[in-house]
């Protein structure tokens, strides 16, 4: 459903919307994962409302800074269900931040109008994170130590790679494993379709469209990328 209003909004059209939607819903490993209970299923479902709200933060004008706080909203519940989530808005966070200080170039406040939405928006994700962890009941220290583990293991995973070709090949190894897991659960013509897809949305200029890639871009640079994430 999400799919459909997201492509809705950004082509305009009922049957490309559907189109896009019936692909994510013949997925056959998102079809598996709706069948069995899984924590990741709630992950992808605040994801995408996430990106629902960015792409309205990006197509149209009226409250952007509501758009922003809810966006924190889904980020943060996103993150507190998965961790892995926060790839996806390691760079749709300050781009809807961008987005939100375009909108208000006109006003002579805008600094001022900005930095408050924004700062709105951070509070926002912030209680929401607390209240997911339980940090007002057990207080932060479990969250930071479990933040700390996940640090060590990075930390020590890059500095058994041995040096920095080392790392590279690592990258190299990690982002070529994704994209063969990307093949054989896609096939060859949904990327084709994509690459079209991207193509036509460069030639009209549709900057939401082009922006919506920022959440594969992250998740690709962040949760698989870097070490032990």
């Amino acid at each position: 459903i999400l799919t459909f209003e997201i492509m809705g909004m950004l082509t305009g059209s009922p049957w490309l919307a559907a189109f896009a939607a019936m692909g994510v819903a013949l997925n056959g490993n998102l079809a598996f994962h709706a069948t069995v209970t899984y924590y990741e299923n709630a992950a992808l479902a605040w994801v995408f409302g996430a990106a629902y709200c960015f792409v309205q933060l990006w197509t149209q004008q009226e409250r952007p800074a509501w758009w922003l706080g809810v966006f924190a909203l889904f980020a943060a519940l996103a993150v507190s269900t998965h961790e892995r989530m926060a790839g996806f808005f390691l760079f749709t966070a300050p781009a809807a931040a961008l987005r939100l200080w375009w909108l208000n170039r006109l006003n002579p406040h805008r600094l001022w109008e900005t930095g408050r939405a924004v700062f709105g928006a951070l509070m926002v994700g912030v209680v929401a994170f607390a209240l997911a962890n339980n940090v007002f009941v057990d207080g932060p220290r479990p969250l930071i130590e479990y933040f700390q583990s996940k640090s060590t293991v990075s930390i020590n995973t890059a500095g058994r790679a041995g040096g920095w070709m080392s790392v590279v090949r690592n990258q190299i190894g990690v982002h070529n494993h994704a994209a063969r897991l990307v093949l054989w659960n896609l096939g060859w013509i949904t990327p084709i379709l994509g690459f079209v897809g991207i193509t036509r949305l460069w030639r009209m200029k549709t900057w939401a469209g082009l922006a919506l890639l920022l959440f594969p871009l992250g998740y690709e640079v962040l949760s698989i990328g870097y070490p032990g994430w």
